[in-house]
């Protein structure tokens, strides 16, 4: 456990958004011995092993430092993030190594596109546009790593979900929560509610009777998200 730590230049910030979430730009300050991290919010649910996206680390060419999963997040400012859209950064991958040897270091990086951007909203706005202005160091991640509700609606946006079914599903803006989104509110519901030392066909039943169950909003068995949410666990079983 670690306190938080803010660099003199951007104090302020400190102020504008979510503190922990900030601390995400300092974390080769942070954690100057370690070499690398992942980096999740708290409303993520994985359904495939967490191990096998820190192996995603061995695909990063010899440049790379930071990885997300696209195209996962839009903004006011789209045209200067790659593909006219960002990334979220809910699940992040950081080699601090690499970072630390980014001229100035990351955290220097990122106080200066604060400072001189003048960027509004968030921590999330100055990540994409570090990857903007640098994309040879950025690694894209299958967008299954970073399934969110729009993606019930744009199948375009993530056509791997289908097949391979979701790795990690983010319940971003309290989606988890929310009675409008009957699926996504109910998926989370039964993993709240599930004993690890039960076996994983209990899992899969009872997920199976609540996501079968019609709904009106786009994350629906009609359009296929209830097998998103449950291929990985059918291949984890098996």
């Amino acid at each position: 456990i670690h306190s938080l730590w803010y660099p003199a230049g951007m104090s302020e910030k400190r102020t504008e958004y979510r503190r922990c979430t900030l601390q995400r730009l300092f974390l080769d300050q942070l954690l100057p011995n370690v070499d690398a991290v992942l980096y999740l919010d708290t409303d993520v649910i994985f359904l495939r092993p967490p191990d096998a996206l820190w192996d995603e680390f061995k695909r990063f060419n010899s440049d790379q430092l930071l990885a997300g999963a696209m195209p996962t997040y839009a903004s006011w400012m789209e045209k200067k993030f790659r593909h006219g859209q960002g990334f979220n950064c809910g699940i992040l991958l950081f080699n601090l190594t690499r970072g630390r040897h980014f001229p100035g270091g990351l955290t220097k990086a990122f106080e200066s596109i604060y400072t001189e951007e003048q960027l509004p909203g968030n921590d999330q706005l100055i990540l994409n546009y570090f990857a903007n202005q640098h994309p040879e160091l950025f690694y894209e991640l299958d967008c299954e790593w970073n399934f969110r509700m729009e993606f019930c609606s744009k199948v375009e946006s993530c056509p791997g979900s289908r097949p391979n079914g979701a790795y990690i599903v983010h319940g971003n803006s309290e989606f988890f929560m929310k009675p409008n989104v009957p699926m996504l509110k109910g998926f989370f519901d039964v993993w709240s509610k599930f004993n690890v030392s039960e076996p994983l066909s209990k899992l899969i039943f009872d997920l199976e009777k609540t996501l079968s169950k019609p709904t009106k909003h786009a994350c629906s068995p009609a359009n296929g998200i209830d097998k998103v949410l449950l291929n990985q666990l059918y291949r984890q079983l098996n």
